[in-house]
């Protein structure tokens, strides 16, 4: 087994055992995701896991949703955040580790989209959970990567079939970020989909192998492809959700600085 775990989280008692009992109740599983909420406002989901689009989008399951809501017992989704998960070991010799050349961003949606290929499911454990201490940071080098990456994604990942069905919301989506980034002059937006073109031989050539390699039915891949909203939609979304996380940084920042202060 390997326990992914954020640098930044801290783990809530009897988050390991939750995870390591999805995994034996799920043996079909070959990742079992923990939850993660916000560390200053631990009764908000911040990722349950991974969310798909038919737009290509890869969003964190229940962001912003209240802990409340989670279900009681374990279920299976699409694919576990790299922020908190149990991998077993199976899982990793047969699809291998993290594209190292994704340095960070969507990594772990591409190795849940390999594991889905090969046929492996993934389980979300509700009780295991941690707190993570939220960042804001990231600015344009975030949004570069994570543009460059999902380009990656999509052309490695996709089967055929999928990705010519979903063609047109994705470029739609595509259309929209890019109209996005020139309206409100943030060009890492647009550079990170052109440093993906260099790559389009290399990015073919491991489509090729992983593909190959893909023994789950379509049919069975395609239902994990949820509607998108309108691109507008999703922009808001990652919006709201980057506002929470600034004032959750915010409020942690303020409370360190009050403590400093009064030492």
């Amino acid at each position: 087994m390997l326990l992914l775990c954020n640098d930044d989280a801290m783990v809530e008692p009897g988050c390991l055992d939750a995870l390591w009992s999805a995994l034996q109740s799920h043996p079909a599983a070959g990742a079992a995701a923990g939850v993660l909420v916000f560390s200053r406002r631990p009764s908000v989901v911040a990722s349950a896991g991974i969310l798909v689009q038919r737009d290509g989008v890869a969003l964190d399951l229940r962001v912003g949703e209240a802990v409340s809501t989670l279900p009681l017992s374990p279920l299976e989704i699409f694919g576990a955040s790299g922020g908190l998960a149990l991998l077993r070991r199976a899982l990793l010799r047969d699809v291998g580790l993290f594209a190292a050349g994704f340095f960070c961003y969507l990594e772990d949606v591409d190795l849940a989209w390999r594991a889905r290929l090969r046929g492996w499911s993934c389980v979300l454990a509700p009780a295991a959970r941690a707190r993570h201490v939220s960042s804001a940071s990231g600015g344009g080098f975030k949004q570069r990567l994570l543009a460059r990456n999902r380009l990656r994604v999509l052309i490695r990942c996709l089967p055929g079939p999928l990705l010519r069905e979903c063609l047109p919301a994705i470029l739609c989506y595509d259309a929209m970020a890019m109209a996005y980034a020139a309206l409100r002059r943030q060009p890492a937006i647009a550079a990170g989909r052109l440093d993906a073109l260099p790559e389009l031989r290399a990015l073919l050539a491991q489509r090729r192998s992983i593909q190959a390699s893909r023994t789950a039915p379509l049919s069975d891949l395609a239902g994990w492809l949820v509607p998108a909203p309108s691109p507008l939609a999703t922009l808001r979304l990652r919006r709201q959700v980057a506002d929470m996380a600034a004032a959750v940084a915010e409020e942690r920042d303020r409370q360190a600085w009050t403590w400093t202060d009064s030492s």
